[in-house]
């Protein structure tokens, strides 16, 4: 029984959080913009919302590449519960249903979490794509066809 116990306290003490933001992308034909859903844990966003800008830093932590050229993310807003911040943003783009290259770069809160890892989710025209960014990964390139 005290093998037992101390194993249980054991996994207790040891245990490693893990820290996850999800970035989900729509693109909206019309508007011809490429809209952001950006989810984070309430916890972690107080490590980084020190002078009340973290929508700036989590604007520079995920940058996109569209076929080449580099987007701009504006801001829209945010909203938040108990448990999760959600952060709005819109990238002005216009896209064609075929032969598009996405390359994301995201290092959310990898600086401040040792074990952060982020998902994106990218839908372009009905076709959609998911990575997640593990622990030593920055970068990664969708390919619609």
């Amino acid at each position: 029984m005290r093998i037992l116990l101390a194993f249980l306290f054991s996994s207790v003490v040891y245990a490693h959080p893990h820290h996850h933001s999800i970035a989900v992308f729509d693109y909206n034909s019309e508007s011809k913009q490429l809209e952001l859903s950006l989810k984070i844990l309430t916890e972690d966003f107080e490590k980084i919302n020190t002078d009340n800008k973290a929508y700036l830093y989590l604007q520079k932590q995920l940058n996109l590449e569209v076929n080449s050229k580099a987007l701009t993310a504006v801001f829209q807003g945010r909203e938040e519960d108990h448990e999760f911040m959600w952060f709005y943003y819109t990238y002005n783009v216009e896209l064609s249903p075929a032969n598009n290259s996405i390359n994301v770069t995201n290092t959310i809160l990898k600086n401040t979490n040792k074990n952060q890892f982020n998902t994106v989710k990218i839908t372009l025209f009905k076709k959609t794509q998911a990575h997640n960014f593990l622990f030593d990964e920055d970068q990664y390139t969708f390919i619609f066809k």
